[in-house]
């Protein structure tokens, strides 16, 4: 005969009842590690639609000049660099925090003293957007890029 101990609820019940409560917070866990975060891993068609070599020409409110992007996916991230001919030199950097939705994309760069913010998509075959130059935190300048896959 199991002892009450002044409880409303005998032993075996509150067993029960903490069992279920800790199998609701249990499942209340799980459901809240599938909440989408906003990132996820681009499919194999968009890994291919990105990937690659892009070349084109660039337009800022100072100057023009080319750019080239090699852009690689590997083990669900991409990693590439940047160079762009403009006002007689040859600037190359890596780029970081590639990100696509879809056919958008954005990704940042630090090239030339200045923080390089990307943002466009592809389309028909071309990859297009714009980019702000920031210096010190400030913008410095904004342009437009048209690329072409190699």
């Amino acid at each position: 005969m199991t002892k009450n101990n002044g409880s409303r609820f005998p032993g075996s019940i509150r067993h029960m009842a903490v069992i279920a409560l800790l199998l609701v917070m249990a499942g209340c866990a799980g459901s809240a590690a599938t909440v989408d975060t906003g990132t996820s891993t681009p499919s194999a068609g968009d890994a291919a639609m990105f990937a690659g070599t892009w070349a084109g020409t660039f337009d800022t409110s100072q100057f023009s000049g080319e750019m080239v992007l090699s852009l690689a996916y590997e083990n669900g991230s991409y990693s590439g660099s940047l160079t762009a001919w403009a006002m007689d030199e040859e600037f190359t950097e890596e780029i970081g925090n590639f990100k696509s939705e879809g056919s958008e994309f954005t990704f940042y760069t630090f090239m030339a003293d200045a923080d390089i913010y990307f943002t466009g998509k592809v389309e028909e075959g071309k990859m297009i957007g714009t980019f702000g130059v920031y210096q010190d935190g400030t913008q410095a300048d904004d342009a437009s890029f048209s690329f072409v896959k190699k």
